[in-house]
């Protein structure tokens, strides 16, 4: 019998490759960070502070800034939303249901709901009326055009230079590298990526007046998507759920032709059960660190990539009750959608409740085993941000729970310790006398509002035959 002191493998992100007896990892509403010095720790995920309540409801768009004001699309209600907070409904859709995609140019915005196309010029909200106005689910800026993806087909039309309403039946383009459908024009480092059910081309503006985009030789790739409201750009990089050669759905990030790979095989059998045509993406800067979101709204699912780290953890709001959707950054704040009803939230690092519902905070580590041999775990000890206690109220006395398996199957019941009250900075959170068997994996929780930073966790075994 050899008795220690270990460092537990807590500090992770989210792996549940559904196998009980390898890693069976969770990481929700906790955020796995590294520091100036190299030390890893779990943040919080931020919280959600009620901004407006804009239009009917429920937000239905991608969000954007233009004129000073963001902009989204709630319920048949375009909103503009200025610089003081103040909601304006700006404009009425002929649709109340259904994704809807925004571009934003220097003279209008215009809007494609997959039914009809609209401009808005600062003042009103027309139906675009030209004939020759595609059946368009996306709509993107770019060079002063502005590119209608034109449904269920291989084709893309432009607009006159500087005007959304105005198009002409022969301007338009075709993605014919391969034989399928495209699902998105988007613009990408300064050209026009097209993207289709299995494959994807790059065209550039050559400025030939009578068509200017052409594709680039040999600029075909493969991988296409079912999923083009999952597209989002960050950094020079765009990520998507993208169906990829030979078969499957894998998350990636690509740049000038070149792809990586982020989602993780785990990662890539949760989403395989999901309904991956509604999958919805954003991707944002917050305190230095990048970061793409994508969410399942009719799965209540959402899953968060932090791009420095390299992890990935699951967002969960109470009750799936808030569904962000569509995402700005605004007048310094990230404002984001509900997918669930007509308000329009801030994300924001210092908020520890999503508009006062508690945030459930989860972490379960990979399992630790002595090569066969038991282990006797005589304590844990959690070591995280010591008072940080509210003043009054919830959080006033916060409580972190534990739970831990000695086989993998047969969890314990949970066991509670606290961080300390406001103040109390020599507090520590330790658990003892937790038992024995060939393997041991550990749990955290926490959801009183207060700051869970995790450091690290500590375990005093006895290691035997």
């Amino acid at each position: 019998m050899r008795k220690q002191r270990i460092q537990l493998p807590l500090i992770g992100g989210h792996n549940q490759p559904g196998i009980r007896m390898v890693d069976d990892e969770l990481c929700v509403n906790w955020i796995p960070q590294r520091d100036a010095g190299g030390r890893r720790t779990l943040v919080p995920a931020p919280g959600l502070a009620l901004e407006v309540s804009a239009g009917p409801g429920p937000s239905r768009s991608n969000g954007v800034e233009w004129g000073g004001a963001a902009y989204f699309v709630s319920g048949a209600k375009l909103i503009k939303i200025d610089a003081s907070g103040t909601v304006t409904e700006a404009g009425t859709l002929a649709t109340s249901q259904g994704y809807c995609c925004i571009a934003a140019g220097f003279a209008a915005l215009a809007i494609v709901d997959g039914e009809y196309g609209y401009k808005y010029d600062g003042t009103n909200l027309t139906q675009i009326d030209d004939v020759d106005m595609p059946l368009a689910d996306f709509v993107e800026w770019i060079d002063k055009y502005y590119i209608y993806t034109q449904k269920d087909t291989g084709n893309f039309y432009i607009s006159a230079f500087e005007d959304p309403a105005t198009i002409d039946a022969l301007d338009y383009g075709n993605a014919e590298a391969r034989p399928d459908n495209l699902k998105r024009a988007i613009e990408h480092g300064g050209d026009l990526l097209l993207i289709g059910e299995n494959s994807a081309e790059l065209w550039h503006n050559t400025g030939n007046p009578l068509f200017p985009w052409e594709p680039y030789i040999g600029a075909v790739y493969p991988w296409g998507t079912s999923a083009p409201h999952s597209a989002a750009k960050l950094g020079g990089w765009l990520f998507i759920l993208a169906r990829v050669e030979n078969g499957g759905h894998s998350i990636i990030k690509t740049a000038g032709g070149q792809v990586q790979k982020i989602s993780t095989p785990a990662l890539d059998l949760e989403i395989s059960a999901l309904d991956i045509e509604s999958a919805w993406g954003c991707a944002y800067e917050q305190n230095g660190r990048g970061y793409y979101r994508i969410t399942f709204p009719g799965d209540g699912k959402s899953y968060v990539y932090e791009d420095g780290e390299g992890y990935w953890h699951e967002r969960r709001s109470k009750d799936d009750a808030i569904i962000p959707l569509g995402q700005v950054f605004h007048g310094d704040k990230h404002l984001v959608g509900d997918y669930n009803s007509q308000k329009v939230y801030e994300l924001r690092t210092d908020q520890y409740s999503d508009d006062g519902a508690e945030i459930t905070r989860i972490r379960r580590g990979p399992r630790i085993e002595a090569e066969g041999r038991v282990i006797v775990v005589h304590s844990v000890e959690i070591r995280l941000e010591p008072g940080v206690g509210l003043v009054t109220g919830q959080g006033s006395d916060p409580l972190i729970w534990i739970r831990y398996t000695f086989d993998g199957f047969k969890w314990s019941h949970e066991l509670y310790g606290s961080p300390g009250k406001l103040g109390e900075y020599e507090h520590r959170c330790v658990f003892y006398k937790l038992g024995a068997g060939p393997m041991f994996a550990l749990e955290i929780g926490a959801s009183d509002p207060v700051n869970w930073t995790i450091v690290d966790a500590w375990a005093d075994i006895t290691t035997g035959a």
